[in-house]
């Protein structure tokens, strides 16, 4: 099948199957075709991370750290932490973790474009209170644009007492 789908032309093979016994024997068929074409294997921990290196994969990524990753950097977010810095840090703990991205070319938004961290974006959640100027408006009448506010999200929570809702900026 690899062969049909025209192995001895790619520039790359990811394996994607959450099954090591079978990501190996692919493995072990595309390196028949090419010892030097880059494969990159998923997984789903760390448990066959050495097993499928040694079998010849160029990288490895398990599903759990990239998860991990995601989930620390929405919570550093949700906290208000400058999206550079977040960045940085999942950026750092990729190049310690896999080869790929050891040595890569850093360009200029890689340093904040040259904003110091309170200039930085962020992600905040405001809950709008009853008797907010802003309850009966249309976020366009609200002009937050010009106040350099993007919204994200609006989640509205109604209650029999009329509620009030809650709305996300950054």
């Amino acid at each position: 099948m690899l062969l049909a789908a025209y192995l001895q032309r790619a520039k790359a093979v990811v394996i994607t199957f959450t099954d090591t016994h079978m990501a190996l024997r692919i493995l072990h068929a595309v390196r028949q075709v090419s010892e030097t074409l880059p494969v990159i294997v998923r997984t789903l921990d760390d448990v066959d991370m050495q097993t499928l290196r040694q079998a010849g994969a160029d990288e490895v990524v398990a599903d759990v750290m990239e998860g991990s990753l995601m989930l620390a950097s929405q919570a550093l977010m949700v906290l208000g932490v400058p999206l550079n810095r977040v960045l940085r840090r999942i950026r750092t703990v990729r190049e310690h973790r896999y080869n790929l991205f050891r040595g890569f070319f850093r360009g200029v938004s890689d340093n904040g474009d040259g904003l110091d961290e309170a200039q930085q974006l962020r992600l905040w959640s405001i809950q709008v209170c009853s008797g907010a100027a802003s309850i009966g408006r249309t976020l366009g009448e609200l002009k937050l644009e010009d106040l350099g506010v993007e919204v994200k999200a609006v989640r509205r929570h109604r209650s029999k007492q009329g509620g009030s809702g809650r709305r996300f900026y950054r």
